[in-house]
């Protein structure tokens, strides 16, 4: 962790994203405090939720549009917000923006997907960060408004020092976690949420590629989408199932249908969970902190009932 100032920060965001600005003709506007707004932060991932914020606002405005940056300190908080006169969102949308595997209906080609990917990502590292993240809009086409939240610094205090802070911690101890989607968007974001809770994370985007590394891997828990483009989910956690390497791993169905029907075929396939799509990253991070590593369990679970 150092101290870094947010309005470096966010002028080295959008010197990454100049082309695409200029490209698109946009109107960006930054306000910034009379003082140096200082925070503790990891350079590196902080750098990555601004730049993030300040991406979507570009991609999603319409060309000749304009964006607002504010930067401000409010009593003992740091504060940046990002506005935007672009396509906006579905008021019920907005709940869901920070969770995995959701993307709003847009008009927009592929090259654009993955709002929500990228803001479940943004969201894990402001969490990390002891921050938080809010997401406003007054419906399609009327814009978007985001507001990070940190905690400040105090005022006078210098950038670039070492921080007295330690780096956050994950809240649960490492594990082998095994994660099949062929959505490939999914499978990279839930990676890399991952990875920052400090865990060994392998993918795979089909059920063929799962069963060949989780040979190898041996995970101690594994999130196995149900619709595979060649074997399907069941099939793989029946495989997996059928070896000793996979006895007492925690598999967990990831599903876009929750009855009850779908839950009891989950389990006869060797199911430990069924999560419904969109799986929160919550959820996710649960399951992993609540079972410890396939190799110290003596038995397996059986918690689809």
């Amino acid at each position: 962790m150092v101290r870094v100032d947010i309005a470096d920060v966010v002028q080295r965001a959008l010197d990454s994203l100049r082309s695409e600005i200029d490209t698109r003709k946009h109107d960006v506007v930054v306000e910034g405090p009379e003082n140096d707004l200082i925070v503790n932060a990891d350079a590196m991932r902080f750098e990555q939720v601004v730049t993030n914020l300040l991406s979507n606002a570009v991609k999603y405005t319409p060309p000749d549009g304009r964006i607002a940056v504010k930067i401000e300190r409010r009593g003992q908080e740091a504060v940046l917000t990002v506005v935007d006169n672009g396509l906006g969102m579905d008021r019920e949308f907005i709940p869901t923006i920070f969770t995995l595997f959701v993307q709003a209906e847009r008009s927009l080609d592929r090259h654009t997907a993955g709002l929500g990917l990228g803001l479940a990502l943004v969201s894990k590292l402001v969490e990390l960060h002891h921050g938080k993240i809010e997401a406003f809009s007054e419906g399609l086409g009327k814009g978007s408004r985001f507001v990070l939240t940190l905690p400040a610094l105090p005022p006078g205090t210098p950038a670039g020092n070492l921080a007295a802070t330690e780096a956050p911690k994950p809240t649960a101890g490492p594990r082998k976690v095994l994660v099949v989607d062929d959505n490939v968007d999914a499978a990279e974001s839930t990676e890399m949420c991952l990875r920052l809770d400090g865990h060994d994370v392998k993918t795979a985007l089909d059920g063929a590629s799962a069963i060949r590394i989780a040979s190898e891997f041996k995970p101690d828990i594994a999130f196995i989408d149900i619709g595979l483009p060649d074997i399907d989910g069941y099939e793989v956690a029946r495989r997996l199932r059928a070896s000793p390497d996979h006895m007492y791993a925690t598999l967990v169905a990831l599903s876009g249908y929750g009855q009850e029907e779908h839950i009891s075929r989950s389990k006869e396939a060797g199911f430990d969970f069924h999560l419904v799509k969109p799986a929160d990253l919550s959820q996710i991070e649960f399951l992993i902190a609540a079972h410890p590593p396939a190799r110290l369990s003596n038995t397996p679970g059986t918690n689809t009932d």
